[in-house]
């Protein structure tokens, strides 16, 4: 069914200050996604695209299925029917579960839902500050789970003003191209209040998207119009926080999403099916800055409850807990790579334009096998290179296995005849002196390649 929008009107209002000083500048060419720090765009070697807080602006009404499908290369399967479609990611030959979904650092994902994907329909467009999207495998920072696409998206930050408010709203018609009526039945409204008092800042906000006039399945022709599905959205957010000082800052966040959809049956019959989906969702950010390093923590505990009410009725009850740390070092470059082999060869190439060896960081299994080449550039051509790659756990190295879990192999036999030195750290507290050990080896005698596996226990 086509569908037609039109936007009678849409209007934002700030109380205390303008809503447009919610926002914090950040430089257009610099993306976040590829490294999980500012980086700029030109040394990002991901396809990124980066929807910013002026283009969602633009979008004001839009759904974030909506929005995220006009992405070129991407398909939001149901982003275009009524709102209470069930959504499928389509990106580069993939779908849902090669698709990960991130929200303010931390990957979220449903244990109910078949693909374990997290769905897109809970969150409201007007609370979002920015989304970036890498088109491609990027499984090194983000698991096996990211085959195809990482779809990053940041909440609006606090202001630096003691108090800030915004509110917005828009309204459209929402209806069939042959329904000109002019009839309004999609209403999409924001308030949110934030702000920062000594060093505590806060953000609370709640935002409600109603939609009616569009069946989910349309009539045969001449038949009289099925009757409307109706999506009703509303999120509740509160985050608090506290700056201790410019180096240290905590923060926790409380969510609550719940939408109803109603949807007709499969046998293409008029029906009163509903799907409701209520997820409770809390977590936090710890970050802490010393020196030139900057070590930061990310956890989230969500509880997901889907029930379906149709001829075939079911109930689904999720829980899942996301953890991810990880730290940065100014002194240090981090350059993304579209290939383990180029990775490789561009450490090679480091080297022979600086005299610094150079390392590259691949993942397990397949990633290790595609960095040999490079390895055996770096053996040809005499460089000391650092090669790191993940690995299984370690209790899996023992066995007399070619490949075991989702992608793990035991790499070290086939590149140990093309570097001079290659080991498997077993002890957590030998890693400092194996590398050390890898750097002296890289570097003495005649240079070259050495290996570091290091596993995911």
């Amino acid at each position: 069914m086509k569908q037609k929008l039109f936007w009678a009107l849409c209007f934002t209002a700030g109380g205390f200050m303008y809503s447009q000083q919610n926002q914090k500048t950040v430089q257009l060419d610099s993306v976040q996604i590829d490294t999980k720090t500012m980086l700029p765009r030109k040394s990002s070697g991901k396809v990124v695209f980066k929807i910013t807080s002026q283009d969602l602006e633009k979008k004001s009404g839009m759904s974030v299925s909506q929005i995220v499908n006009q992405v070129s290369g991407i398909e939001i399967n149901g982003s275009r029917g009524n709102e209470g479609q069930n959504l499928g990611y389509f990106v580069r030959g993939g779908r849902n579960r090669q698709v990960v979904i991130m929200i303010d650092g931390v990957q979220m994902n449903d244990p109910s839902q078949i693909a374990n994907d997290f769905d897109l329909r809970l969150l409201s467009s007007a609370a979002i500050e920015s989304i970036e999207i890498i088109k491609g495998a990027s499984s090194v920072l983000y698991g096996s789970g990211a085959a195809t696409a990482v779809i990053s998206i940041t909440t609006k930050k606090t202001s630096e003003e003691p108090v800030a408010a915004v509110f917005s709203s828009s309204y459209g018609s929402n209806s069939a191209a042959e329904n000109r009526d002019g009839a309004l039945n999609e209403f999409t409204n924001y308030v949110g209040v934030n702000g920062t008092v000594h060093g505590f800042f806060y953000k609370l906000d709640f935002s409600n998207r109603f939609s009616d006039g569009l069946s989910a399945i349309a009539a045969d022709e001449g038949d009289p119009k099925f009757q409307e599905d109706v999506f009703n959205r509303y999120n509740l957010n509160l985050n608090v926080g506290y700056h201790f000082s410019k180096q240290f800052k905590i923060s926790r966040f409380f969510g609550i999403d719940n939408f109803k959809a109603g949807f007709d049956d499969f046998s293409y019959v008029d029906a009163d099916n509903e799907s409701e989906s209520k997820q409770r969702r809390t977590g936090g950010s710890l970050q802490w800055k010393h020196k030139k390093a900057t070590v930061t923590f990310n956890d989230s505990y969500t509880w997901i409850e889907r029930e379906i009410s149709a001829s075939f009725p079911s109930k689904y009850d999720a829980e899942a807990y996301s953890f991810d740390a990880f730290a940065n070092y100014e002194g240090m470059s981090y350059i993304s790579a579209r290939h383990e082999s180029a990775a490789v060869m561009m450490a090679v190439g480091y080297y022979k334009l600086s005299q610094k060896p150079g390392v590259a960081l691949v993942t397990t299994g397949p990633g290790g096998a595609n960095a040999v080449g490079g390895v055996v550039e770096a053996w040809v051509d005499s460089v000391p290179t650092i090669i790191i790659s993940g690995q299984v756990e370690s209790k899996f190295l023992d066995k007399d296995l070619r490949y075991f879990g989702v992608q793990g192999l035991n790499i070290l036999p086939i590149i140990k005849p093309i570097t001079k030195f290659s080991k498997t750290i077993t002890d957590p507290y030998s890693i400092q002196y194996y590398l050390d050990k890898a750097l002296h080896f890289a570097l003495e005698g005649r240079p070259g390649p050495v290996w570091l596996d290091i596993p995911f226990d």
